[in-house]
């Protein structure tokens, strides 16, 4: 377990710079003001000895409590041979340019796979949030991790609006790939007496040309998908599971005061 920045806020647990073949795995890293491991060391095109580096199943959790522009994984420069992979980053900060895995300027030439980002994540327009088959967005089990960008009450006078990917407002928006989205309503209603934050999987908030292709969506908080106010979007080869946790309103996909939607 590494524990650091109490004196400085610009510290970092783990820091590899002009350094080749060095491991760093299975370790725990939490309550950081800034960065949690930080590879490379150049903000300019050209290789350096900074190269052929593995970072591997590290579970990084509250972190970028203090500084901006960091990230769970910083890396800089390029690096052929590094591999960043299945990394858990939850909590990765609520400051400015805060990331789970932040590829910097010049950064290149490294596989980055397997990662996990959790808390709600929201797209902007002309994104696309693409999942190899072998990736996973795992939900927080942590209430105060999600945010609520368009609140409203429901019917039976119960705030909602959470959610754990969410576009507010934004044009060409996609998510696609055969990777899951699991959003552990089960766990995260375990820690919640009585269970009030319940996030939605995926909701779209007066966007429009929006897009999910072949992506698999499981376990949510409450509907698995939302559309509210939206227009022009098309819903292909997406699988969701939805019931299994046995938790109320988790309904597959909400439709909602939105034109020319076709599933």
């Amino acid at each position: 377990r590494i524990d650091c920045g109490n004196l400085d806020y610009g510290s970092v647990a783990i820091c590899v710079t002009y350094a080749h073949h060095i491991v760093v795995e299975h370790n725990l890293i939490s309550g950081l003001p800034y960065t949690a491991i930080n590879v490379g060391w150049r903000w300019a095109p050209g290789f350096t000895n900074c190269h052929s580096n593995l970072i591997r199943r590290i579970r990084i959790e509250h972190i970028m409590q203090v500084a901006g522009d960091g990230g769970g994984v910083y890396l800089m420069g390029e690096q052929p041979g590094t591999r960043v992979l299945e990394n858990y980053v939850n909590d990765s900060g609520r400051n400015y340019w805060s990331h789970g895995i932040y590829t910097d300027e010049c950064a290149d030439h490294m596989e980055i796979a397997g990662n996990y980002v959790t808390g709600t994540l929201q797209l902007k327009s002309g994104v696309t949030l693409y999942f190899d088959e072998n990736a996973t967005l795992l939900g927080s089990t942590d209430a105060g991790d999600y945010r609520n960008l368009d609140p409203f009450i429901d019917g039976s006078g119960n705030p909602m609006g959470h959610a754990l990917v969410v576009a507010l407002d934004a044009d060409h928006v996609a998510i696609e790939g055969p990777g899951l989205i699991d959003g552990q309503g089960a766990k995260l209603a375990a820690k919640q007496r009585p269970f009030t934050v319940r996030p939605f999987l995926v909701r779209f908030v007066r966007c429009s040309n929006i897009t999910l292709k072949g992506i698999h969506l499981a376990n949510p908080g409450a509907w698995t998908l939302n559309f509210s106010q939206s227009k022009d979007a098309t819903i292909a080869n997406v699988t969701i599971r939805s019931r299994d946790q046995k938790l109320r309103n988790n309904d597959g996909i909400n439709i909602d005061s939105s034109e020319n939607i076709k599933v």
